[in-house]
């Protein structure tokens, strides 16, 4: 699983990632709910957006032991209910509905945003977080048995064609671009979603 810097809030976008792409794709079970009240109710924990705030308090600021403390409570919620993890999808045999890729997913979230708000709920608005959020969502067709290829094509297409993926990673580049604007580093990366997609959607019909 691939966070990027160890952080709680980079965990957090992750699992974001992860269940919007299950939410996409129809897959979405009511067990990571249910983990959600049993650390709300029974553990009396913070669940929600508010966690990774409370678990780095709790730690005192170490952000790898506010890590660990989510995931021993993943396990013990987990070893109760008798699952593989608490953070998948409850029958992995039940295929999904739909097979909506990643881009599918930013396509979205772009539609979203520019209508005014992100279409996530991101734990901070960073284009760190954002590029955890997507890594999430990817993880979750591979792990569900997508290949999900299209992404696979984009991520060459922004490093080989227009030159926007640098080995220090799209957020560090579109931050100094857009002179350190959050907001606007995710809008640009969304903006090269939605042009890779157009060029693809011409490629198909003039090959038709």
């Amino acid at each position: 699983m691939y966070i990027g810097e160890t952080r709680v809030e980079r965990l957090a976008c992750f699992i974001e990632g992860y269940h919007a792409c299950l939410q996409a794709n129809g897959s979405e079970s009511d067990e990571y709910e249910r983990f959600m009240e049993w650390l709300r109710d029974i553990k009396q924990e913070a669940s929600g957006k508010e966690w990774p705030a409370k678990y780095r308090l709790d730690c005192h600021g170490d952000h790898e032991q506010a890590i660990r403390k989510y995931l021993d409570l993943v396990a013990e919620f987990a070893s109760m209910e008798k699952v593989s993890a608490a953070l998948q999808t409850g029958d992995a045999e039940t295929p999904a509905r739909s097979q909506a890729g990643t881009l599918d997913v930013l396509c979205r979230v772009r539609q979203e945003m520019i209508q005014g708000q992100l279409a996530v709920p991101l734990s901070e608005a960073s284009a760190e977080c954002f590029e955890t959020f997507v890594e999430g969502c990817h993880a979750c067709m591979l792990a569900n048995g997508f290949a999900d290829e299209e992404y696979g094509h984009f991520f060459e297409w922004l490093r080989d064609v227009k030159k926007e993926m640098p080995g220090e990673g799209w957020p560090a580049k579109f931050l100094r671009d857009c002179y350190g604007d959050h907001v606007q580093a995710i809008r640009r990366y969304l903006d090269f979603v939605a042009e890779f997609r157009n060029l693809s959607r011409i490629a198909r019909l003039e090959r038709e």
